[in-house]
């Protein structure tokens, strides 16, 4: 037994008697190079995230056939914000892994508006503030539509944003925050000097 389907079935006593029997395999990996703390993660099941890490055999660095991480599922899964810390604070999480969209667990982050998972990915020096995703979209971007002000702050910072990076559309991170009314964030782009106002979309 390897405590993985009933993880992602949120058969959450069955799992953990699973991945604290003696014979469990936390680290095993199925067809789609999912692990179980990858299905935890995708429920939000935080009672098995923490048991799985405990275990040390959870694999957290681990990649999928998507190209995803546990940390990625975490991020998408929407304000989960201890776990995804916990995952980072292990230094196995994988912070620069880039899945087949082309997305970050920064970007994920900055999506969802994860402020404080953001920043702390953002202090590992290995989530690569400035990658654009298939969209041509940025972590920036994401954090200005979403209205994180504090990541936006952090991003300038890194100058390692992009911040007159322009995605598919022809749309900058000046123009997103516009488009989101986000007017303290459109004051700090400006200050910047890099915001580019005067480009147009397509």
């Amino acid at each position: 037994p390897t405590g993985l389907y009933p993880c992602g079935k949120n058969m959450v006593d069955v799992a953990i008697k699973l991945i604290e029997g003696e014979e469990s395999n936390p680290g095993h990996v199925d067809k789609d190079g999912k692990t179980a703390l990858m299905y935890a993660c995708g429920k939000r099941i935080d009672t098995l995230v923490k048991l799985l890490m405990k275990t040390n055999r959870a694999k957290p660095e681990h990649v999928d056939n998507c190209g995803m991480t546990a940390l990625m599922y975490a991020c998408k899964a929407d304000l989960w914000k201890d776990e995804c810390l916990s995952l980072i604070k292990s230094g196995e999480s994988n912070p620069g892994q880039v899945n087949i969209y082309g997305n970050t667990s920064l970007i994920y982050a900055c999506e969802k508006r994860l402020q404080d998972v953001a920043c702390a990915l953002i202090k590992t020096n290995e989530a690569k503030p400035g990658h654009a995703n298939n969209y041509g979209m940025t972590a920036l971007m994401y954090a200005c539509k979403s209205g994180a002000t504090t990541v936006v702050n952090t991003l300038i910072k890194t100058d390692q944003a992009k911040i007159g990076h322009a995605d598919i559309y022809g749309m900058n991170a000046l123009m997103h925050a516009c488009k989101a009314g986000e007017k303290t964030i459109i004051l700090a782009l400006i200050k910047t000097s890099k915001a580019k106002p005067g480009q147009t979309d397509d």
